[in-house]
């Protein structure tokens, strides 16, 4: 397994900050590790990889600072928020 620099996947959430509104804009960010698999891509002449998950955490993307501790699972991330949060839920793109 190796880390994989620069990858991160980004999950927006909408949190009512203690306002009452759902208008206070949260993110859940992931890094990655890879996992060599034994599947060979002919074209770039490499083995290919499957990313799985390897941390979460919790920021302010307004004010580019971390807001929760580094947790193993999603679950915990969202767990975080529930706690810290009157209400809240993740916001769709729709396409």
């Amino acid at each position: 397994m190796a880390y994989v620099e620069n990858e991160y996947h980004y999950e927006d959430w909408e949190v009512d900050d203690g306002s009452g509104k759902l208008d206070y804009d949260i993110t859940i960010v992931n890094d990655f590790f890879a996992i060599p698999t034994n599947m060979y891509n002919e074209k770039t002449k490499s083995f290919i990889a499957d990313f799985e998950p390897l941390h979460y955490w919790v920021v302010d993307p307004d004010a580019g600072c971390q807001l929760s501790d580094t947790y193993d699972t999603y679950e915990e991330c969202v767990q975080w928020i529930k706690d810290n949060y009157l209400n809240s839920y993740k916001i769709t793109n729709v396409e």
